[in-house]
């Protein structure tokens, strides 16, 4: 069986990490959002919907981050679609596995 394992960063652009005093490259608008952090990559879970996969993501700002902001403050950032292209090839691998079920 393979191991079980996020890809890393898989729809997030790379951005080098700011030193002290200094602030952090944002994203540009259009481009995936900035990677500081990495709250917003982590915050995905799986939900249970039959045969339907569902993802979704913990931290209020994704949504802003995805769309955009009401009266475009913030300009949208898409990531959501171009993470799960990146991550489907390794899920359906997983899954596609014999797999044992002991009970």
């Amino acid at each position: 069986m393979a191991a079980c394992h996020r890809p890393r960063n898989p729809g997030f652009a790379k951005t080098p990490r700011s030193r002290p005093g200094e602030s952090s490259p944002a994203s540009a608008p259009g481009e995936p959002p900035a990677w500081r952090t990495g709250t917003l990559a982590r915050s995905w879970r799986p939900i249970p919907n039959g045969n339907n996969p569902t993802i979704e993501s913990s931290v209020e700002y994704a949504g802003y981050m995805e769309n955009g902001t009401p009266g475009g403050m913030i300009a949208p950032r898409p990531f959501a679609q171009r993470t799960v292209d990146k991550a489907e090839p390794e899920i359906v691998e997983i899954y596609s596995e014999p797999y044992n079920i002991n009970l």
